[in-house]
């Protein structure tokens, strides 16, 4: 009956049915005895995701350290695995919205130790996967030579599955990890080729990554008219397949990137248009990089001389509603602590005086 309810529960999952997934699951352990290692062991790993889909971080990882000692006693690689890339999944999230640079060495960790267990597992589309994660973390970090060697690995272990859209996508970190290293010609380059290549498919999760990758790449070329067309089509894209946060991601990224060269209302237009696709979205460094860019959004359009046009539009009240949201957002995660959620919004200690309660 066990195993019956937590299959049960990732259907509910996969609906996006999250309460009844958690409580689904939660009675499925009720039912497994001790020597139930691994229907256990799969159950808290559905936990943890369901945790991670709705964007309850630490949840999820006190899972994963509570489900630690459980997966000490399985010999299948592949759960092993699953396991491990799970917990750096949620660590690597961590480690960006609660700026934790330590999260980023166990993420690696974490990934190190699941390309190892899909390798025994026989899991090449995995495990290339695994590494391709590795190469972007690496290079998020700098530390570039060991970034392409994990992405060279990747692309030679894809290639011989002959899955040229899983190529594409490598290529397509490979642009960011160039990008990082200021290497922006070849960045470009690599980038328009795995746009090339996504175009053809119906991967368009894929393509929307690789068509910002490519229009970020223009910009910092010099390139604003192709840089922009790039990132609305990107934007275009992944509203028109329900994608609405790499939608709105996109969005901001034509005002981070192209801002001095949009009018000011082109500017408001498009801090609107980012917030509206973004309204819904429960991932707190998401809305923490939207106050950002309304921030900076606000100092550049009052560098603009060109006169702004605010009929029905106020980037300031843009900016407190979606603050209120960010606020809302940290204080649930932190079980109503005021200090923590303040730095988990980035506040310095100093700072925290700064955090106006009010607005939630």
């Amino acid at each position: 009956m066990g195993e019956a309810r937590s299959d049960l529960a990732l259907c509910y999952w996969r609906a996006g049915a999250y309460d009844e997934a958690r409580v689904t699951l939660q009675e499925a352990l009720r039912e497994f005895d001790e020597n139930d290692i691994e229907q256990r062991a799969t159950a808290l790993l559905r936990r943890a995701v369901v945790e991670r889909s709705s964007s309850r971080f630490n949840e999820a990882l006190r899972i994963y350290n509570d489900a630690a000692p459980l997966f000490d006693e399985i010999d299948d690689h592949y759960l092993a695995a699953t396991f491990h890339v799970g917990l750096a999944n949620v660590l690597n999230q961590l480690s960006s919205a609660e700026q934790r640079k330590d999260y980023v060495d166990l993420a690696l960790i974490e990934y190190t130790a699941a390309s190892f267990h899909f390798e025994q597992a026989a899991h090449t589309r995995y495990q290339a996967c695994v590494e391709a994660n590795l190469g972007f973390l690496y290079g998020a970090v700098q530390k570039f030579d060991e970034a392409h060697g994990h992405l060279d690995r990747a692309q030679m272990l894809i290639k011989r599955l002959k899955d040229n859209v899983r190529v594409a996508q490598f290529d397509e970190t490979r642009a960011r990890v160039l990008l990082a290293e200021g290497r922006t010609l070849e960045a470009e380059r690599t980038a328009r080729t795995a746009v090339r290549v996504l175009e053809k498919g119906d991967e368009l999760s894929l393509l929307v990554e690789a068509l910002t990758t490519h229009g970020i790449t223009l910009a910092k070329l010099d390139r604003p008219g192709e840089a922009r067309t790039s990132l609305e089509r990107a934007a275009k894209v992944a509203e028109q397949s329900g994608d609405f946060e790499s939608a709105g991601l996109a969005a901001l990224t034509i005002v981070e990137q192209l801002g001095t060269n949009l009018s000011t209302t082109e500017i408001c237009e498009t801090i609107d248009r980012a917030g509206a696709l973004l309204e819904k979205t429960q991932d707190i460094s998401i809305l923490r990089h939207l106050a950002k860019a309304a921030f900076e959004a606000l100092f550049l359009a009052q560098a603009i001389p060109a006169p702004p046009d605010w009929t029905n539009f106020s980037l300031r009240e843009t900016m407190r509603r979606y603050e209120a949201h960010l606020i809302t957002l940290a204080l649930k995660e932190t079980g109503g602590s005021v200090t923590r959620s303040a730095r988990l919004l980035g506040f310095k200690h100093h700072q925290i005086g700064l955090f106006d309660i009010r607005q939630a």
